[in-house]
């Protein structure tokens, strides 16, 4: 019960960026359920770069390397540590791929 409000809030956070709800819907289990398994080990996904680039990407939540910088995340990116680059990265919700 308690994943489905999270998608749920989650959803409603995210709706302005998609043309309709049932979109932001199914953007939010996508992210939910990867941070999820980003916080238990590894996870291989892809996304969309900036630059229209797939990129394949390993990333996990469950490490104890420092943040740098001073950008801070925003209900609209996902950050992770990616394990092939060895450094924090992000990515914007709507551009996860699958």
């Amino acid at each position: 019960m308690k994943i489905q409000k999270t998608v749920m809030q989650y959803a409603w956070s995210v709706n302005h960026l998609f043309t309709n709800f049932a979109e932001a819907l199914k953007k939010a289990w996508a992210i939910v359920k990867l941070k999820r398994d980003m916080s238990h080990g590894e996870v291989r996904f892809k996304f969309r770069k900036v630059n229209g680039e797939i990129r394949e990407a390993v990333g996990t939540l469950n490490v104890q390397y420092e943040r740098k910088g001073t950008g801070h995340s925003t209900e609209e990116t996902v950050s992770f540590f990616d394990m092939i680059a060895n450094g924090w990265r992000s990515f914007k919700v709507t551009q996860l791929i699958g």
